[in-house]
């Protein structure tokens, strides 16, 4: 289980995954080992995958295609050597395959769907368009249950998709927006003082 520790390690990471044990050291206030330890730990869970580029869209072009296949063939291997930049299997859907990928032409979206038609001429193919993606990895690590993160008003463990609030860059995290707007008021009285 991660910890409210764990968790702002985690996000520093996410903002910059180049940031060295050091910086996070500073940025957190506490020692170089005890952050090393931390983010070996979190890598031993499985938690952390790898690093991986985060493209900005709009520079890169293209537009961003969903795609739901109902389909009773296998398809991830086909269509991982495809444009598709994410796919997921579902279980117990109609749709049962969803593939997120990015496309330069028409032409292009037309070669996916011919390929996807290959796979299964059968398979029922909808397509969804020009999608925008807003995406906070902490807080679905939050919301997933697989954090330990605690209110920071009350105390009470968080479930569900966290309220936040960020203050001289560091985001803390609120079960409710009660406690977060308590928080807030108190940091507000405190800075008047």
């Amino acid at each position: 289980m991660l910890d409210n520790l764990d968790l702002r390690i985690l996000e520093l990471l996410v903002k910059n995954p180049r940031i060295t044990v050091s910086e996070i050291a500073r940025e957190l206030n506490i020692s170089r080992q005890t952050t090393r330890q931390r983010i070996e730990k979190i890598n031993r869970s499985g938690i952390i995958k790898g690093f991986f580029p985060v493209f900005n869209t709009e520079k890169l072009g293209g537009i961003l295609v969903l795609i739901m296949f109902a389909s009773e063939t296998r398809v991830t291997e086909k269509l991982s050597q495809a444009m598709v930049w994410e796919l997921y299997l579902t279980t117990n859907s109609n749709p049962n395959t969803i593939v997120l990928g990015r496309i330069f032409s028409l032409e292009d979206l037309k070669k996916l769907v011919s390929l996807m038609e290959q796979i299964d001429p059968k398979a029922e193919i909808r397509i969804v368009s020009s999608i925008e993606t807003n995406f906070d990895a902490k807080d679905v690590i939050v919301a997933s249950g697989l954090s330990n993160v605690t209110c920071e008003t009350c105390g009470e463990r968080i479930r569900g998709k966290p309220y936040t609030y960020t203050y001289r860059n560091t985001t803390h995290y609120f079960c409710c927006p009660v406690c977060r707007d308590t928080f807030i008021k108190k940091l507000r009285s405190e800075r008047n003082d």
